[in-house]
């Protein structure tokens, strides 16, 4: 889904940037998640892509096409604009928030949500965080039959419904969790 506005993205920097041709190699990753591997791909042929780990001073970071192609999410800001207008911040709740899949490259109880989700149970006070895996992806694995056991499953809920709460965490999953993160800064 992301070729189309990458294509234009590259056709755009060609035409206005570059002024003649470029000559060599050079990958697009447009997935959402970096591999170990890529890691050793980086350091032979430049890498451009969304996102890259820590370690990792090779690979070119480009924009997210899905901010590129939405004019930098210009529609949903509106109706935060709107929203935040209707609910001020006094009136909203006084509590950390979350939902998401179980996604990333650690499973079960080493993933990084489903840990969110565990230490917000430890914490024991009624109201300071409403955290929940809100779809498990690992459908085939012993964690999708023990979620359930754990507590730690919830509702999906609309993102406008996240503007009632004054906290939003937002937590990696594979890679940044992308319009997401984007959108609770806004």
């Amino acid at each position: 889904g992301h070729f189309p506005t990458m294509l234009a993205l590259i056709a755009d920097i060609h035409e206005h940037h570059l002024k003649g041709e470029v000559q060599g190699s050079f990958i697009f990753w447009l997935e959402d998640g970096m591999w170990p591997w890529y890691e050793d791909i980086a350091r032979q042929v430049p890498i451009l892509a969304f996102g890259r780990r820590v370690t990792d001073f090779c690979t070119m970071l480009i924009p997210d096409p899905a901010f590129l192609g939405s004019r930098a999410y210009s529609e949903e800001r509106s109706q935060i604009r709107d929203l935040d207008s209707a609910l001020p911040w006094k009136q909203k709740q006084n509590c950390l928030f979350w939902r998401g899949a179980s996604s990333g490259l650690e499973k079960g109880l080493d993933n990084q949500r489903v840990k969110l989700c565990l230490e917000a149970k430890k914490l024991g006070v009624p109201g300071m965080a409403d955290v929940g895996i809100s779809k498990v992806v690992e459908q085939d694995t012993e964690f999708a039959r023990q979620a359930k056991d754990l507590g730690i499953l919830k509702l999906p809920v609309p993102f406008n419904d996240f503007l009632r709460y004054r906290y939003q965490a937002d937590v990696d999953g594979f890679s940044c969790a992308w319009k997401s993160l984007y959108l609770k800064l806004s």
